[in-house]
């Protein structure tokens, strides 16, 4: 009894190790999420699908820098992200990244993502310990999102 209480409390703290994004053949897209992406990005060539979450991500390249977009399994586009460099970064976002309580953790990336609803917004992903925290500001230094991760 001891041991499988234990098989069943490591089993529940380890699935979510096990459940993260993991590639999909290109034969398992559903059509709908291929028309849309070549809708999206006409001439672009996927070179790989990932599952993420509920959602399909497409990972290419424009003009060598690695993007990728996430769909649903219906073909609706969610967002696209490419990373950016810190020069790149509109000075409004930085100046207000300064000024959020996030600025002693460690900077893992800086992006560009696009969505339906905001087509143009800069992301920090920073980590602290084990906690990981996902901001969003639109170009002009608003903070439209904080995320846990």
């Amino acid at each position: 009894m001891k041991n499988m209480i234990l098989f069943v409390a490591f089993t529940m703290l380890t699935a979510p190790i096990f459940a993260q994004d993991h590639e999909v053949q290109n034969d398992d897209i559903p059509a709908a999420v291929k028309q849309a992406f070549q809708n999206k990005y006409p001439g672009k060539a996927v070179i790989k699908w990932e599952k993420s979450g509920k959602n399909l991500e497409a990972e290419f390249k424009v003009d060598g820098t690695k993007y990728e977009a996430g769909f649903d399994y219906q073909g609706n586009w969610i967002e696209t992200e490419y990373e950016v460099k810190m020069k790149d970064i509109p000075q409004p976002v930085k100046d207000a990244w300064k000024k959020t309580d996030y600025t002693t953790w460690k900077i893992l990336s800086t992006k560009h993502v696009e969505t339906p609803n905001q087509p143009n917004l800069y992301q920090y992903e920073v980590k602290k310990g084990k906690q990981t925290v996902e901001l969003q500001f639109t170009p002009d230094g608003t903070q439209v999102s904080k995320e846990a991760k």
